[in-house]
């Protein structure tokens, strides 16, 4: 059986920084270039395969090309009948690149070359570790910037482009056998650094922080890994390595110290660029199956038997990461035990491209550049809890509402809803205009019981105390404002979806052209995954509320989703980035009369959030308890809640009703691939949303000082 490789790929990451008034530029990333003896190069390197990958480089305008290892095979015991000496196999990779304008960043090459060690430089099965070494440093690292710690300068460094700092790690300085054990960093001076320099950060290191293929990765120490990705998460969503000769993405747990609980997710690309395919190239040597040995690792993409290349475009505002990869890089055949036996052609000419995912970098407090608010439009429902949530929005200095788009599919009828809107618009003193959408869901017509509607659309008797305004709903549908708004932004926009979906659903069925490219996220109280619904427990909850079947046998399904579940299907199935805080996460917060206390101001706005807790926890309780809802979505998009835990998952919702244990609503995990990740709030505290709502609602009215570190 012989087949031809037909590989085309390009995967897109888009990633928010916090970079201001830089220029646009590109860089490459490059990883593992060695060949297998010499069976696909020459003298330890596949030049072919370099060549190509720097001649496509030029032709795409980068800049530098920063490269985490392997480019050689090294001072190696399998190698026949012996390697050739490392200078050699240095000397070779750099006349490669040196043919297509690429080499070290102190020999005068046009593009510069930033490299670091792979376990193949570091390889001393005939010399001794320190002759390896210092062969590296008077080929390579005496070339390279001298400022790394200690014991280290010419291995591990650092050097600044545009203001961006990028981070070059030698993970082998430490390594004493050729076990390739104790693979680490130096964590003193990366810390080091990192307070010495703001902004953004990119950073380079051999070995995967989770194992793909490889066992023998930074993942042999758990807590020096975890500890290195806590420390540079928060300033740079993407972790270039590469190690197992291939294309994997991956989203990565950042896990709390000493816990196997994920603080949040970063990402882990994988980059293969010449070096032998690891699908059975060597009969002991079978095709990964694509599970990663930690199971809070998500799988994003897998490529197997790619060559290629990270092209990264950096504007003043984001990250645009592609992977390039060949065509007819080789043939193969399979022989009866499964194994690939592979002929490399060599025909790098041709390179082909096609988009397979974007993502939005998620970190809510890293989405400020100092100086500027975040701008958020409001989706609601005006709820109580989301009148809660607009007053928090409306005393901290770092958000700007910039509109109030009203569904009235939710607690209140949608006119009681636009003028409780309008009413805070006036008391907060804000410009933001309130938009309307409509009162029927895209399909089916789920209700909150009207008893409780008619409540909600006195705002529990006090919409009465929002000040008189003249205020006009503006003409413009919700969808409307939201597709023209989306379009014409300058700068990212956040949505913060209080009500369901079907605002966001009929945008995307009258605009499907809108441009989402500014869409920084879409943050949601919503679904319930891994506990119960809270349908049937207010449809229960008094016999006035009772509406049947359909309600009464739902355990499943939340009311956020309920209400308009295609709505909520065409948002989780559209490239619309997801932060998702369901029932899971908003059970750790309960409301209860304690947060009166804590909210002391007595403007008018923390008046009145006092009362809305004061009547929710008192004469308007539902008689059941009652989570905080929407102000904990609200405080995760901010940033407030910093300790919170994530998961990136893939996500679905059943629409259909039934008058029998009705699951319509339900919303679910989905394993593929394929499937648009999620980020989902799991554990928080309840301590540090009462203490971080109440911080915000006590700043004096007009304050500046900002919570948010740099």
């Amino acid at each position: 059986m012989r087949n031809k490789i037909l590989l085309t790929a390009v995967m897109m990451l888009l990633l928010m920084v916090g970079t201001a008034n830089a220029k646009t530029y590109r860089f490459a990333v490059i990883c593992d270039t060695r060949s297998d003896a010499e069976k696909n190069g020459k003298n330890g390197v596949n030049v072919a395969a370099i060549q190509a990958v720097c001649r496509d480089i030029k032709a795409k305008g980068a800049e530098f090309v920063v490269a985490p290892g392997d480019f050689i095979c090294g001072n190696v015991n399998w190698y026949s009948p012996t390697p050739p000496a490392n200078q050699l196999q240095f000397q070779t990779l750099l006349d490669a690149m040196a043919s297509q304008g690429v080499g070290l960043p102190g020999a005068g090459a046009a593009i510069p070359f930033y490299p670091s060690r792979g376990n193949h430089e570091d390889y001393h099965d005939i010399l001794s570790k320190q002759e390896v070494m210092q062969i590296w440093l008077d080929s390579i690292g005496k070339y390279l910037p001298q400022n790394g710690p200690e014991g280290e300068k010419g291995f591990t460094y650092y050097f600044k482009h545009e203001d961006e700092l990028f981070v070059v790690l030698d993970e082998y300085i430490h390594t004493d056998t050729t076990e390739k054990t104790d693979i680490r960093i130096n964590q003193p001076w990366l810390d080091s650094v990192l307070s010495e320099n703001n902004g953004h950060v990119f950073v380079l290191g051999h070995t995967p922080a989770f194992a793909a293929k490889h066992q023998d990765c930074l993942g042999e120490n758990p807590p020096a890994r975890d500890t290195f990705l806590r420390s540079i998460y928060q300033r740079s969503a993407v972790y270039f390595c590469g190690h197992d000769h291939f294309y994997a993405r991956a989203a990565i747990p950042v896990y709390y110290p000493q816990t196997n609980y994920a603080e949040a997710y970063m990402q882990q690309v994988i980059t293969p660029s010449g070096a032998p395919f690891l699908s059975g190239s060597r009969d002991d040597n079978q095709k990964w199956d694509g599970v990663y040995t930690d199971k809070d690792v998500v799988a994003e993409t897998y490529i197997d038997n790619s060559v290629g290349y990270q092209l990264v475009t950096v504007t003043d505002d984001s990250v645009t990461v592609q992977f390039i990869a060949t065509l007819d890089a080789c043939t193969f055949t399979i022989d009866d035990k499964g194994v690939y036996h592979y002929t490399y052609t060599d025909n790098w000419q041709d390179w082909h491209f096609a988009l397979k995912d974007q993502f939005t970098k998620y970190r809510p407090e890293n989405q400020l550049r100092a100086g500027v608010k975040k701008k958020v439009i409001v989706d609601t429902d005006m709820g109580w809890d989301d009148t809660l949530s607009i007053l928090y929005l409306m005393k901290n200095p770092d958000i700007e509402i910039v509109g109030v788009t009203v569904t009235g599919c939710g607690e209140t009828h949608l006119d009681a809803g636009l003028q409780i809107a309008l009413g805070l618009m006036e008391m907060g003193n804000q410009k933001a205009e309130v938009y309307a959408g409509t009162g029927t869901p895209t399909s089916l017509n789920h209700t909150f019981p009207e008893d409780f509607r008619n409540q909600m659309d006195t705002l529990m008797g006090l919409r009465k105390t929002l000040p008189k305004t003249t205020r006009k709903v503006n003409p413009k549908t919700a969808w409307d404002y939201m597709a023209e708004t989306l379009t014409q932004a300058n700068e990212p926009i956040t949505i913060l979806s209080l009500g369901g979906f079907t605002n966001l659903g009929k945008m995307l069925t009258l605009h499907p052209d809108t441009d989402l490219s500014k869409l920084q996220n879409v943050f949601t109280m919503g679904g319930a995954l891994w506990v119960d619904g809270n349908i049937a427990l207010l449809n229960n909850a008094q016999k006035a509320w009772d509406q049947g079947p359909i309600y009464s046998s739902n355990q499943v399904a939340e009311w956020n989703m309920f209400v308009d579940p295609a709505a909520a299907k065409q948002v989780l199935e559209s490239a619309i980035p997801v932060t998702l805080a369901p029932l899971d996460a908003c059970n750790y917060v309960m409301l209860d009369k304690s947060f009166i206390k804590t909210i002391t101001a007595a403007d008018p706005m923390a008046t009145l959030a006092r009362e809305i807790f004061l009547k929710k926890t008192g004469p308007s309780s539902e008689g059941i308890p009652v989570p905080i809802f929407d102000p904990l979505a609200t405080l995760v998009m901010t940033g407030a809640m910093q300790g919170a835990q994530f998961h990136r998952l893939g996500l679905d919702i059943l629409t259909e009703d039934a008058t029998e244990n009705n699951t319509c609503g339900q919303t679910y995990v989905v394993h593929n691939p394929s499937r648009k990740a999620c980020y989902i709030v799991q554990g928080v505290s309840e301590l540090q949303f009462a203490a971080a709502y109440a911080a915000t609602m006590n700043r004096k009215i007009g304050e500046k000082k900002g919570t948010y570190k740099k």
